[in-house]
């Protein structure tokens, strides 16, 4: 008898208090109010210093509501710290509605933002499609950054009369990683023409002895191209020693030399080699001299 006495009072209260619950709470929040799915383009692997590119947003919402957006937002940041850097970096939107090219308008940190006034709507299932070009300055420090967003940071969800429907359920928040290369290398290019080529230590004391002091170059005088003397200077300045030969290696038509340069040997075989081809030149222009004659007086 109990038994029975409490099943009929559990079905009573049920019966009583289902009616209320489902006046209380909204068919929103029974059905769902859905969520939105954004996806990144545009977003190269690497980009060069002082360079950019344009960033290409897709929001598709799941929600049977229209949604009125009122403002855009995303951020570059390194990935594993959303703070930095701060600087050096610009953002300018490309209005849904109009098309025109506008700057941010919200900025807090690393993120960027633009309003829309009047909201844009996205139809219950539909897609918006935005785009942000991102700027980097030559000065910001080369490494790995992220372009992160929630899709749309403000938003109304509104019923067919137009009345709030409350907010979505989930919003993803994609990002898309890429390498930027940094400044250039600093200083003027030509700063490795002025530097001297270096000298090893036995040729520059070779040159010194045997030289001796060299001259001081004048402000008018021209670098040449690798940054040493050029060939023409150094001829005008003084003869170039001998014992540097040794160094470059052994001059044309002679032996290996080792440092002393050539002796009076060389130079006399030389000279007679010189003399016998000039008289083996004049003997055979006086043969071909006497067979002309004899030919033109048989």
């Amino acid at each position: 008898m109990a038994r029975r006495v409490i099943r009929a009072a559990v079905l009573l209260a049920v019966s009583l208090l289902f009616p209320a619950l489902c006046v209380a709470v909204p068919a929103s929040a029974v059905t769902g109010n859905g969520s939105v799915v954004t996806r990144i383009g545009g977003v190269p692997p690497r980009v060069a210093g002082g360079g950019g590119f344009t960033a290409v947003f897709t929001v598709e919402s799941t929600s049977r509501y229209r949604m009125l957006v009122d403002s855009l937002f995303l951020r570059v940041s390194a990935p594993d710290d959303p703070s930095g850097p701060p600087d050096g970096v610009s953002v300018t939107w490309q209005d849904p509605a109009t098309g025109a090219w506008r700057s941010s308008d919200t900025r807090s940190g690393t993120g960027w933002g633009l309003t829309l006034d009047p909201p844009l709507t996205v139809e219950p299932h539909g897609t918006l499609t935005f785009r942000a070009r991102i700027g980097l300055d030559a000065a910001l420090p080369g490494g790995t950054y992220a372009v992160a967003t929630n899709g749309v940071s403000g938003y109304r969800l509104v019923d067919p009369s137009g009345r709030g429907a409350g907010l979505l359920e989930g919003r993803n928040q994609p990002r898309a990683v890429f390498r930027y290369a940094g400044p250039g290398p600093s200083g003027p290019a030509t700063a490795s023409v002025s530097a001297p080529a270096p000298v090893s230590a036995s040729a520059s004391a070779v040159a010194s002895a045997t030289a001796g002091p060299t001259r001081a170059p004048s402000p008018s005088d021209p670098p040449s191209a690798t940054g040493t003397p050029s060939a023409a200077a150094a001829s005008a300045d003084s003869p170039a020693p001998t014992a540097l030969s040794a160094l470059a290696g052994p001059e044309p038509g002679g032996g290996a030399g080792t440092g002393g340069g050539p002796g009076p040997g060389s130079v006399s075989g030389t000279l007679l080699l010189g003399l016998g081809s000039i008289a083996a030149g004049f003997a055979l222009g006086a043969a071909a001299l006497l067979i002309r004659r004899r030919q033109s007086y048989p």
